[in-house]
């Protein structure tokens, strides 16, 4: 099993002027945090933001991360949520991305 190490990097969400998540503000933030040399990134953090996207945005900002990164660094997505269902579902939806959440890692570790 693959235990991530390193610096793994909590990844603010940039959104646009009217609070949508920004796909070209990201993808620059992810490249950025690889060329800085970290070892993992973790978006859908706890830098806030995390509790004000609904389940759609979290997928959506997890699919931009795991492209963007195209496997050169771990993505290991925050999969909190005020409520546990929400929170499972986000963690199986990491697991089809072939990640493993936050969640899973809490659960090993």
């Amino acid at each position: 099993m693959h235990i991530p190490e390193g610096v793994i990097a909590e990844m603010l969400t940039p959104f646009d002027d009217i609070g949508r998540i920004t796909e070209k503000e990201t993808v620059k933030l992810v490249y950025f945090l690889i060329e800085k040399g970290v070892d993992g990134i973790f978006p859908v953090s706890s830098c806030a933001e995390y509790a004000h996207l609904d389940m759609e945005e979290k997928k959506y900002l997890i699919d931009i991360v795991v492209d963007a990164s195209g496997g050169r660094v771990d993505t290991i997505p925050g999969t909190g949520a005020t409520c546990r269902q929400k929170s499972i579902g986000l963690a199986s939806y990491a697991k089809e991305k072939g990640l493993r959440s936050s969640f899973i890692w809490s659960i090993l570790l």
